[in-house]
């Protein structure tokens, strides 16, 4: 389905478009938190997303277009009906948007699923065209990473206060998007750091990493990130005894760095988010989730079928997988489990290279967040999916 002529043709301006959604991200959410620059795009990544999609012209249509000719020719493949199967599941979150305008007064949360839908849509056929099997691509990355942590240490150095705000349901304007920054810092870091050859180096970036997520305070990001860094470190380092020594060596190391935070006056308080971990039952962000989930899956049991789309005051969703049966229905909800499950049979069966380790790790921590903590349109599904379909849609999985 994947044509390597298209790809070809929209690789430097994929590059640049990767680049731009999600470096600019990080870089407009900290100049307009410090004031730099007003706050006039919001805490959302549709105008970067959609200002790199303007620059792949017809890429959407093309890619429409071949998925279609895909199955009308009998070729299609498991990989292909991930392909299809998604683009089913944006068709049905696209069709509840449109019908919820038309239904639903709770246009606040309608329009920013709207902007959702559209940001998919765009990400994941850009993620499915990287050419992830450039060098330059990771070298691109890489630079983005020393570009952005160099934004986040300036921004925590000279007195940055924290990205999340306590009150932020009721200042939701004062807030900006912390995860989606760290979720874009991750990516950066991913495919940025992954490259390295020089495992002690490789180590540094990770231990910055970790240090600047740890300061943001998003710790899904933070355990994605964890998931990876133990996923290609240690279970596919090609010396299992070296991949362990040098993961002691970063545990040493990141307790070096919490002793000088000690030592120059910055305290843990375990009331913030990261802080939370050590004791989950007593969160508080643990325990609204447990009343959101179980809100919702009373909404499932008395909409069965169909769900209740938006039925919710904004920001107020269920924060596992079953969100999409509270919004799309059942039909939305076995679409995304038929798609996961496929993935994971591909990915058993597949030939593992450099590349397609980093996707699948991706993916395992993807599926992970779905399931404890993140809603279904949380923007690491479509960048996953896609790189995912991208990576294993050639002859030779």
């Amino acid at each position: 389905m994947i044509r390597e002529d298209i790809r070809a043709k929209y690789s430097g301006r994929l590059i640049f478009g990767w680049v731009f959604i999600f470096l600019f991200f990080i870089i407009y959410n900290v100049f307009s938190k410090v004031g730099i620059i007003p706050k006039i795009f919001g805490g959302f990544y549709t105008f970067s997303i959609l200002s790199s999609s303007v620059l792949l012209g017809g890429l959407f249509f093309r890619h429409i277009i071949l998925s279609i000719q895909s199955f009308a020719t009998k070729r299609a493949g498991i990989v292909e009906a991930v392909n299809m199967f998604f683009l089913m599941f944006l068709l049905l979150f696209f069709f509840k948007v449109i019908v919820g305008y038309f239904s639903n007064e709770n246009l606040d949360v309608v329009e920013s699923l709207a902007a959702a839908v559209l940001r998919f849509f765009c990400l994941y056929i850009i993620c499915i065209y990287l050419p992830i099997n450039k060098l330059v691509f990771y070298k691109v990355n890489f630079l983005s990473f020393i570009a952005a942590s160099f934004v986040l240490l300036a921004f925590f150095v000279l007195g940055g206060n924290d990205f999340v705000i306590s009150d932020a349901w009721q200042s939701a304007d004062r807030e900006l998007d912390y995860q989606g920054t760290a979720l874009a810092y991750t990516l950066l870091t991913v495919f940025g750091v992954s490259y390295i050859k020089k495992t002690g180096i490789r180590f540094l970036c990770w231990v910055l990493s970790f240090s600047l997520l740890f300061l943001i305070d998003a710790r899904s990001e933070f355990i994605l990130m964890l998931i990876v860094f133990l996923w290609l470190e240690f279970f596919l380092n090609k010396s299992r005894v070296m991949g362990w020594i040098w993961g002691f060596q970063f545990v040493v190391l990141t307790a070096l760095i919490a002793t000088f935070l000690f030592l120059t006056g910055y305290e843990l308080e375990f009331n913030t988010r990261m802080g939370g971990l050590v004791n989950i039952s007593e969160d508080e962000s643990m325990v609204a989730r447990d009343y959101l989930n179980s809100l919702g899956y009373q909404t499932i049991q008395d909409n069965f079928i169909f769900g209740d789309f938006a039925s919710y005051p904004p920001g107020q969703y269920m924060h596992n997988i079953f969100s999409s049966w509270v919004d799309l229905g059942f039909a939305g909800f076995f679409l995304l489990i038929l798609i996961f499950l496929l993935c994971a049979v591909v990915g058993i069966f597949s030939r593992v290279t450099e590349g397609r380790a980093i996707i699948l790790s991706l993916f395992v921590s993807c599926v992970i967040l779905l399931a404890f903590t993140k809603a279904y349109f949380y923007i690491l599904l479509p960048v996953v999916l896609g790189l995912f379909v991208g990576s294993y849609s050639k002859k030779d999985i």
